[in-house]
């Protein structure tokens, strides 16, 4: 049966594998299951609407309900009542079922499909999870890869993932599987400090050997969950660097690893040369997100570009506006106005009244970053940040701490602004309704961000309620100073950490909008990763 399959697949014709499939079915095992599953998801095309009308055939149906009911059914699935952590029995599946291997296929070509089968990932993390050393290390990431893919974040497993990476010895991960691993870790928002810097040191040592989608996807997971290795970067920068400059970089890896060292706040001049270059040069096929990613690099790290670039890229999204998501234009108006922002004037005219005329598809944060970046600028377009600040005045409800404060900060900082004279009556009561909701949320903010809101209180004008706000911020300091007395003995805990509202968070699960940086190279090379490897899942918080 294999082997017909093989042949149908072979010839590339998809309706020709779905009759061979239809013929075979009732006879197949569940090796024949996964081969046939397998060769749909190759063959399978990608666009939503043809995807859509592979899966709605009844020989997909079918096939798909008779991989579900296997593995529900599997033999090696937990005893429903067995005591937790109990020894699972190393019995091999029966003749007729698939064995464990070929779980990871079936949830690789659920990934490619698109089908988020709850149930169906539930058996296979169920029979993986406790037998994660009989697959081999591109199983394993291709298995972890799928459940990341598709948002799935089954706890049990990925402690035993984390257990067995921890366990793996040098070079037995080939570097794409690495880096795979890195990915899924931070698609899915989960950060184990141990793990990323085994990763790291890994991957320093074997940088040769990556391409540069695993150099971007690397760089890329690391920045996504804040994790900064300084020799990573390093390295894989100066890989980056000069397959930029020979061409081999595309336009989504040129700007994923501009966005990744600018994230985590490294800088590598020969880098960003490179980037500066094929850029330009990649001009024509640069996407929206690609120009956003590589704009806001430059300007978050306070690179001055050697050539036109700013000019050269801002034209090409003005020749793309429509298309542009709100994040994407929040971070690309926001770069262009802190780098010469008197020579991109036209440009941020035309982006912010695109941004005022689609302000309710912006999120609260990218509403705040917006005012925030055009309240210093010297655009003769008061009407529009007006706009802008009454827009998001009206959802402060909805805004998290760290976007209250910005809008706090760009609303004072309008308010000063020369150009936006004529409609300062407007931007101070916006201002007014803005400190007056945040005085009701001070036991909210952190040390830090009641330090930020203290300084944006210094430039606002009498009578916007900025005298009383600042009383509050002094009491919601003193207290967090008594808390932190209270809490000097535990271990990790630091004034940045804590808040007057009890909140805490997994070190596992990350808000990248607010989490910090952190540091990995501090655990070391050597004899030091060897200690890391011993810690324990349940202490890598401590870790």
């Amino acid at each position: 049966i294999n082997r017909q399959l093989s042949l149908a697949a072979e010839s590339g014709d998809l309706a020709r594998l779905f009759e061979v499939i239809r013929a075979y079915l009732p006879q197949m095992n569940g090796i024949n299951l996964v081969t046939a599953f397998h060769r749909v998801a190759k063959l399978a095309p990608a666009a939503d609407r043809e995807l859509g009308a592979c899966k709605r055939q009844p020989a997909f149906q079918e096939l798909f309900n008779a991989i579900a009911n296997q593995l529900q059914q599997h033999s090696l699935r937990s005893v429903p009542g067995a005591a937790e952590g109990a020894q699972v029995a190393r019995l091999p599946a029966r003749a007729d079922e698939m064995p464990v291997q070929c779980l990871s296929i079936v949830a690789w070509s659920c990934a490619m499909l698109q089908i988020r089968h709850r149930a169906l990932f539930a058996a296979i993390a169920d029979i993986t999870a406790p037998r994660l050393d009989e697959l081999k290390p591109y199983e394993l990431s291709n298995l972890f890869w799928a459940f990341a893919k598709l948002g799935l974040r089954p706890s049990e497993l990925f402690k035993s993932v984390v257990t067995r990476l921890l366990r793996r010895s040098d070079g037995e991960f080939k570097v794409q599987c690495l880096s795979t691993i890195a990915w899924s870790f931070a698609t899915v928002k989960r950060r184990n400090l141990v793990v990323f810097n085994s990763l790291a040191q890994e991957l320093v040592r074997h940088e040769a050997e990556l391409k540069p989608q695993e150099i971007s996807n690397t760089l890329w997971a690391f920045a996504k969950t804040r994790c900064a290795h300084a020799a990573l970067f390093r390295a894989l920068g100066d890989m980056a660097a000069t397959s930029c400059a020979a061409g081999r970089f595309k336009p989504q890896e040129i700007s994923n690893t501009a966005w990744a060292f600018a994230t985590v706040g490294i800088e590598h001049p020969a880098l960003f040369l490179a980037i500066e270059g094929a850029s330009i040069q990649r001009r024509a096929s640069m996407a929206p997100q690609n120009v956003a990613n590589i704009l806001w690099a430059f300007a978050k790290l306070g690179v001055e570009p050697k050539s036109r670039l700013f000019e050269v890229l801002l034209e090409v999204s003005a020749q793309k506006m429509p298309s542009h998501k709100p994040q994407e234009l929040s971070a690309i108006v926001w770069a262009a106005s802190q780098v010469a922002p008197e020579r991109h004037g036209a440009y941020l005219a035309a982006a912010i009244r695109a941004c005022v005329a689609r302000s309710s598809e912006f999120a609260c944060n990218g509403m705040a970053n917006l005012v925030k970046a055009v309240s210093k600028t010297p655009m003769e377009a008061p009407d529009l940040f007006l706009g802008l600040l009454l827009e998001a005045s009206a959802r402060l409800p909805h805004f998290r701490p760290p976007a209250l404060l910005a809008l706090a900060a760009g609303a004072a900082a309008g308010s000063l602004n020369p150009v936006y004279v004529s409609h300062y009556g407007g931007i101070v009561a916006a201002l007014a309704r803005v400190l007056q909701h945040i005085s009701g949320r001070v036991a909210e903010l952190s040390w830090p961000e009641l330090e930020e809101l203290s300084s944006a209180l210094l430039l606002c004008p009498m009578g916007t309620g900025a005298e009383q706000l600042g009383q509050d911020v002094a009491v919601a300091q003193v207290a967090l100073k008594d808390l932190f007395s209270t809490r000097s003995g535990c271990k990790g805990t630091s004034m940045a950490s804590i808040s007057t509202a009890e909140d805490p968070m997994d070190d596992e699960d990350f808000d990248e909008d607010t989490a910090e940086v952190v540091l990995l190279d501090g655990c070391g090379p050597g004899a030091d990763f060897e200690l890391a490897k011993k810690a324990s899942f349940a202490s890598e918080a401590s870790t």
